[in-house]
């Protein structure tokens, strides 16, 4: 049988806790009817005394994250859009409400 000491123990323990709490922190974010937004959408910001901390653009897929909290890629022409908001109640004021449908009139 194998023998784990105390120590290993309580560092696996302490690893244990360590990835739940970060797994905690990071921020989820979400379309205005409060679904949850896939993985690659991350805030704009860490920051949560920045405006742009409840803004999410998928910086994964190359979205960059505008100082006015819109998103924005690159290439020709320029599209500019806002995504998802960290705040699953988007009626808390911390989100955005620009660009609310495209221009085929599709709402998010």
């Amino acid at each position: 049988m194998i023998s784990i000491s105390r120590a290993s123990k309580d560092l696996y323990l302490l690893l244990i806790f360590a990835l739940f709490i970060v797994s905690a922190l990071s921020q989820k974010c979400y379309y205005p009817s409060g679904n949850e937004a896939s993985p690659g959408y991350q805030p704009c910001s860490k920051d949560t005394s920045d405006p742009l901390s409840t803004i999410c653009c998928n910086v994964e897929l190359g979205d960059v994250c505008l100082p006015n909290g819109l998103c924005a890629v690159s290439g020709w022409p320029p599209r500019f859009w806002r995504k998802f908001c960290t705040e699953r109640d988007w009626t808390t004021g911390k989100c955005i409400d620009a660009c609310i449908s495209d221009v085929s009139g599709f709402n998010f």
